[in-house]
């Protein structure tokens, strides 16, 4: 080969009479030495220069001695019986280096982001690199390089770049002979090398004809003149790159019965105690039939996909399960993209008949609305408008909801609480389907009255109050509190605008939406917690939800109470005494209500909230 020859004939005299003084004197000027010849740009764009520069790099790093002139005379110290193969010796900087290159040659940026002349140069380093590993007695080195190389060259042979993919093969059939085997690459016929007809032994032999003293070559060339005889009399085992991988005892059999110098044979010195742990995880990406999106606009086009295949159905999928976590990243294009996504995602039809659609929708919607309100206003102003379906306004309100449990921590709360407590939940009642919550309802009445009685009961005994079943305490940070009223006016302006549009609020619908729409306010109060603008909020809400406590719909006569059991804890005392305990004719309705109502829940709700007005007057 002529770069061999030049190397040998031209360069490496010049190199080993002023350069390598100078890298014998200290490991940090090999390590810069490698940075600037192998890991920088490179000089040139040549693949012949590249190949010469690389073979005098790995030459000149092969007859290194780390630290020779510095242990002159200040290292009297050391133990002279200490472990040999402790001792960095010839060779050894090399197979050192070999592994630090390896190692960003692995990366998976430095295989999809770097050009493809500097790849192949670091590729030239490492594939004549690997020719002296053979030669180098140092085991761990050996298998340190070795571990660093495998997921580079696994990298590159899934990428569809053509030189990248032909690096990847090339190191990978010059690393089969040091493991025993024999690896050939079809896609190199006729390519090897540099488009050459010479295969990868070619290469090999070459760069084993390094930097010896003459009086080693006699023994090396009997060395290598043995095993080649050796060789030609074992039948080398084929490896098909496609072959899955089988971990089964069986294949080590069959490795270790070809021949005595196989890396597990019983009588080769790679045995299993010297061999480092390599652990290989596959998240499998590769069997995806659509990539997983990395940023929005993805997530958008993915969503917009138009078909009836299967590629159309993983399209959506994907789009639905990533966009949760990409929007809580709060990436730079959040605040442009919000509105399109929420709109797509908010009129999105589950026509594949995906599972778990409408939770992952949802999903989406509520992390869009909590990290920023551009998709919130957008969501408020669909839910009046008049061509909008009943249950695409319910999502809205559910989304909102959602989001407040959300941003005030009560979301976080409730699974603390679900882990911690054992309660058996109460049974649905069996009957009409409930629009209103009842676990809203149920925490209503906690709500009214929780004031007056928590105290009495833990007071009164031990045995029956939260006693032996502390739960332990957990705080979170309130984040909605400052945000409730742009949830809430917003909400309190498009009905205040749209009450006297009969599509919306008329017939047995209307009732559904005012229902839900009250209980949404509700939540809103609710989540506001000790900030100062919710006794405002609680006001307005007691306003709104007085005027409809003589519905004819028992739903919304429902969330009427609730929404005052809602507000009443949140009102100034003066407030409640002059606008709720003054006023007779609202305690005369309560009462009446708690008595007559026709619904249940109504009289449940009813009667708390007269209790609790008592208690609160006799205080």
């Amino acid at each position: 080969e002529e770069i061999g020859k030049i190397c040998r004939d031209e360069c490496m005299p010049f190199l080993h009479q002023i350069w390598l003084p100078i890298l014998n004197e200290s490991s940090m000027l090999q390590d810069a030495f490698v940075q600037l010849a192998i890991l920088s740009p490179s000089p040139t764009t040549n693949a012949g220069e590249q190949k010469l520069l690389a073979r005098c790099v790995v030459e000149l790093l092969a007859s290194c001695l780390e630290g020779a002139e510095e242990s002159d005379g200040s290292d009297s110290d050391i133990d002279a019986d200490a472990d040999d193969e402790s001792i960095i010796g010839e060779g050894d900087v090399l197979m050192k280096h070999l592994a630090d290159v390896a190692m960003v040659w692995s990366e998976s940026p430095f295989v999809n982001n770097i050009d493809n002349s500097r790849q192949r140069h670091v590729s030239y380093f490492i594939i004549y690199a690997i020719g002296f590993m053979e030669k180098n007695s140092h085991r761990s080195l050996q298998q340190m390089a070795m571990q660093e190389l495998i997921p580079g060259v696994s990298n590159r042979l899934k990428v569809s770049e053509e030189s990248c993919r032909i690096d990847g093969m090339r190191v990978a059939e010059q690393l089969a002979p040091i493991l025993g085997q024999t690896l050939n690459f079809e896609e190199l016929d006729g390519a090897r090398d540099g488009n050459t007809s010479k295969g990868t032994t070619d290469l090999t032999d070459e760069t084993n004809k390094g930097v010896e003293s003459p009086n080693k070559k006699d023994e090396r060339l009997s060395r290598s003149r043995k095993r080649e005889r050796e060789n030609r009399s074992k039948t080398p085992k084929e490896i098909d790159p496609d072959e899955d991988y089988d971990s089964d005892s069986s294949s080590f059999s069959n490795d270790s019965s070809v021949g005595g110098d196989s890396a597990y044979s019983s009588d080769s010195e790679w045995d299993e105690e010297g061999l480092l742990s390599l652990e290989i995880r596959d998240d499998e990406e590769d069997l995806r039939v659509v990539p997983r999106p990395k940023y929005l606009r993805e997530c958008l086009d993915l969503l917009r996909a138009d078909g009836d295949d299967h590629v159309t159905v993983c399209k959506h999928e994907a789009a639905l399960k990533e966009l949760p976590c990409l929007v809580r990243n709060i990436p730079p294009d959040l605040a442009d993209m919000a509105s399109s996504l929420a709109r797509e995602l908010l009129y999105k039809e589950n026509k594949f008949d995906l599972p778990n659609f409408v939770e992952l929708r949802c999903a989406a919607l509520c992390a869009l609305a909590a990290c920023d309100f551009a998709a919130v206003e957008f969501l408020e102003g669909q839910l009046f408008v008049a061509d909008v379906a009943l249950g695409t306004r319910m999502d809205i309100l559910q989304v909102i909801k959602d989001t407040a449990n959300e941003l005030s921590g009560q979301l976080e709360l409730d699974k603390i609480r679900s882990n911690q407590t054992s309660d058996v939940s109460l049974s649905k009642v069996a009957g009409k389907r409930s629009l209103v919550s009842d676990e809203l309802m149920q925490k209503s009445v906690r709500n009214i009255t929780a004031p007056f009685d928590e105290t009495m009961k833990e007071s009164n005994t031990r045995r029956w109050g939260r006693g032996r079943r502390i739960i332990e305490n957990k705080s979170v940070k309130n984040r909605f509190g400052q945000l409730a009223p742009n949830f809430f006016y917003p909400l309190l302006k498009g009905f205040s605008d749209s009450k006297g549009n009969e599509i919306l609020w008329g017939d047995e619908s209307g009732g559904v939406l005012l229902s839900h729409l009250l209980i949404t306010l509700s939540v809103i109060v609710d989540n506001s917690g000790l900030h100062p603008g919710t006794a405002v909020l609680a006001q307005d809400l007691f306003e709104l939800s007085w005027s409809f406590f003589v519905a004819e719909n028992g739903e919304v006569r429902r969330a009427v109470l609730i929404a005052l059991a809602t507000c009443l804890p949140c009102l100034p005392s003066d407030y409640v005494l002059r606008n709720v305990v003054g006023q007779e004719q609202f305690t005369a309705v309560l009462r009446n209500t708690a008595t007559f109502d026709s619904n249940e829940h109504c009289r449940l709700l009813a009667s708390s909230i007269v209790s609790g007005l008592s208690q609160q007057i006799a205080m």
